[in-house]
């Protein structure tokens, strides 16, 4: 791989991280009526994401 394809494969890992955070807070927030900060949406969508791989 080139170093492009490395960056072409690191945006979009991060994107679909970005998104899977937006998602599960959105989620949280819904089901629980409270906002939880980023810090703790991330976490708990690094977790998520090591349950799908």
């Amino acid at each position: 791989m080139t170093i492009k394809d490395n960056a072409k494969k690191a945006v979009a890992v991060a994107a679909k991280n970005k998104l899977a955070t937006t998602v599960i807070g959105l989620a949280v927030t819904a089901a629980t009526g409270v906002a939880l900060p980023e810090p703790v949406t991330s976490a708990l969508a690094a977790w998520v994401m090591s349950l799908f791989g």
